[in-house]
């Protein structure tokens, strides 16, 4: 199932913001593939995460999830320089590389008509937190981003309260 339309118009800046970052800034070449709404009985949390929570008019988590597999990769472009783990020079650089690709979508949906506010982010590190990033959730909508040559990673919005429409 493909998402509303407000579905969309909260997640579009998002994922525009977050592929014209990794242009920028690794020369990587991105697109989005169809978004859809996840199975939250089914989801597995694994890797690394940007979390952002919202209020106002829809409640829930903004989260960029990086797996493992692509994770690593990234950061090694971001940092310049190849590792084999993702060590807190990597951790940081995702977390970094992360909150930069979506700060414009904040401010551009914040100054809309959405009526939607943003919380501070903070970086998941810990498969064991990762499970309370989907506590309270009631949909989960995602969008992945292949990464030419690489992998994917990522876009999803927890929502407390069910968008339609």
């Amino acid at each position: 199932m493909g998402l509303s339309v407000v579905q969309n118009k909260i997640m579009t800046p998002f994922v525009s913001h977050i592929i014209a970052h990794l242009q920028k800034s690794t020369g990587y070449k991105a697109k989005a593939n169809a978004g859809f709404e996840e199975n939250l009985a089914t989801f597995g949390c694994k890797g690394y995460a940007l979390v952002c929570n919202t209020t106002g008019v829809i409640t829930g988590r903004i989260v960029v999830h990086h797996y493992p597999e692509t994770a690593l990769p990234l950061a090694n472009k971001l940092l310049g320089k190849q590792g084999n783990d993702l060590d807190d020079d990597r951790i940081n650089a995702l977390a970094e590389f992360s909150q930069q690709a979506i700060a414009p979508a904040i401010a551009e949906l914040e100054r809309s008509d959405m009526e939607i506010s943003f919380s501070p982010t903070y970086f998941i590190s810990d498969t064991k937190q990762m499970g309370s990033i989907v506590e309270d959730a009631k949909q989960m909508l995602t969008i992945p981003i292949e990464i030419e040559n690489l992998g994917r990673f990522y876009f999803n919005y927890l929502v407390n309260n069910e968008i339609s429409a």
